[in-house]
Formats: C-alpha cells, structure tokens, sequence
C-alpha cells in the first residue's frame, strides 16, 4: 500500500506506550482515516483530551508499524485490512494522490 500513495507514513500520536492516532504528512498535508487536511492542529484537536500540552508525535517506519498492528491483531486480519486498503485506493486512486 505504501507503494500507492506518496504521502510518507506514519507519524503517531503517543500518550506513554499506548499509541493514540496513526497520520501519515506529505509537505503540509496531514491524511487519516478521516481524510486530508493542511492544518495540524486540525487534525490533531480530536485528540487533545490525551494530552497534556503537545502530543509527543514521532515517526514511524512501516516495518515497525506492520509489527505494532501485529501485535492487536491477527496476521489474517491484518492481511484483509491491507488488502481493502488496497481495493480502495485501486477504486480511488485520487485518494492515493
């Protein structure tokens, strides 16, 4: 899926070792589940109820993210969240920019 969209992924969003939100940036542009927009703060402000101040965002390499999602789920499931992912950007591909 990286493959297919040019935006560098993934920052997160962390509150202690949980990890709240996952976001990849592409310049100044900010894509989740939720869409694209250019404002940070926009982005962020659903989840300011984690934190006190600035969240602590750092990124994160794919291999690591593919490791943490392992972790919550089953490789099956994993697989069929990657492959949707992938029929949607093949059906959208606007969304992959």
């Amino acid at each position: 899926m990286k493959q297919k969209i040019t935006f560098s992924c993934a920052t997160t969003l962390k509150v202690r070792n949980p990890i709240v939100h996952i976001y990849c940036r592409k310049d100044e542009q900010y894509v989740d589940v939720r869409g694209i927009v250019d404002d940070k703060k926009e982005l962020l402000s659903e989840f300011e109820d984690f934190f006190l101040g600035e969240p602590d965002c750092f990124p994160l390499k794919s291999s690591e993210l593919e490791h943490f999602l392992l972790d919550c789920m089953a490789d099956n499931e994993l697989s069929s969240f990657i492959r949707s992912a992938n029929e949607l950007l093949d059906k959208f591909p606007y969304y992959a920019m």
